[in-house]
């Protein structure tokens, strides 16, 4: 049993409940299991990976101690003998994720029996908050792939390639780099599209004088990186010089920021009256960062409403933007670790307004 599971235990009130798992990146947090089909039932005793027979021999080698149900037939007859094994009287399930279908069987099968279900949220994402050491080693190998597929790809732009290039390039060298995989919906948007925040990629030639804004990220063991770069094809204009460097210093200003104590909500206000000050507030079109891990967009999030405060080992990414419809674009993303003194950039890649 993990780290992670046994801290989980700890937040369970008496032995009477029982906690049901259904979300792939909870699961892989708990338990390790990382197959795409299981279900955890997790009590003061041991807990159980209910999965089917494709993954039975995976969930015993990466599940150390759990109890391995294979199951063929309806998995929630399965949970409700479980239960009754150890006497449960309350099951909490995840109200974000639990579909309504799931839900209405369970209610079914299980009040009758007395069994109560109790909607929970976030029980497990806000334990995943905190990155250990372990997390923190495959989120520094994610981003020290990510930061060289940058570098490389900095000596192989040039006018006449198009997104679908650039983006097969990227995925290419981080892939042979050693990621499993890339996060999805990267982000590769040239010229006006780059006033696109999330622009997919599309069959547009890069021309000279355009902005190129990349947003990309290797995964590793299920941890993900997520930084952005905005270059110019050719020699910027004067606007282009102006715009970069307005979100260049205000994300310098946000990173400066970043340190334990600080709520959440405090460093997106503050940027976002930087640019009020500065007439583009209205060109802001997103929030100011987000947590990374096993998913790309996990919490805290840097936005005014999130009252969360930064501890050591928060994993941030800290992103303003600019965007300006049927001209183009500007953003920088930088990962930050929350450290005891202040933070940790993850991010070695130049954030000069590159000319290529």
């Amino acid at each position: 049993m993990n780290l992670a599971m046994k801290n989980f235990l700890e937040t369970l009130p008496h032995s009477q409940i029982a906690v049901l798992v259904e979300k792939p990146e909870n699961r892989r947090y708990l338990s390790g299991f990382t197959g795409s089909a299981g279900f955890l039932v997790i009590t003061k005793g041991v807990p159980s990976l209910i999965t089917d027979g494709r993954y039975a021999d995976q969930a015993r080698a990466q599940a150390d101690g759990w109890n391995i149900v294979v199951h063929k037939g309806d998995v929630v007859l399965v949970v409700k003998e479980l239960l009754l094994e150890q006497r449960i009287q309350e099951v909490w399930f995840d109200a974000l994720f639990t579909s309504f279908d799931f839900h209405r069987r369970l209610a079914d099968t299980l009040l009758p029996l007395g069994i109560e279900l109790a909607p929970q949220y976030e029980l497990v994402e806000t334990l995943r908050q905190i990155k250990s050491s372990n997390e923190l080693e495959n989120i520094d190998r994610a981003f020290e792939i990510t930061n060289h597929a940058f570098d490389y790809i900095f000596g192989e732009l040039h006018a006449g390639l198009t997104e679908h290039q650039v983006s097969w390039m990227l995925e290419r060298f981080m892939r042979e780099a050693g990621a499993e995989k890339i996060k999805e919906n990267h982000v590769v948007a040239s010229g006006p599209r780059s006033a696109l925040p999330h622009g997919r990629a599309t069959d547009r030639v890069i021309e000279r004088g355009d902005f190129l804004t990349m947003d990309i990220g290797a995964v590793v063991n299920g941890y993900y990186a997520d930084m952005t770069r905005t270059v110019v094809i050719g020699k910027p204009a004067t606007r282009q010089t102006e715009i970069y460097h307005l979100v260049l210093e205000a994300q310098l200003m946000a990173l400066d920021m970043m340190r334990p104590g600080l709520m959440c909500g405090q460093a997106d206000d503050t940027i976002r009256e930087f640019f009020r000050e500065r007439g583009v507030d209205g060109n802001f079109a997103h929030t100011l960062g987000h947590a990374v891990g096993l998913e790309i967009h996990e919490k805290p999030g840097l936005r005014g409403s999130d009252a969360t405060i930064l501890h050591e080992g928060h994993v941030i990414t800290v992103e303003p933007g600019l965007y300006f419809p049927g001209w183009g674009g500007v953003r920088i993303e930088d990962p930050v670790v929350i450290t005891a003194s202040g933070h940790r950039n993850l991010a070695t890649v130049t954030k000069e307004l590159l000319s290529l």
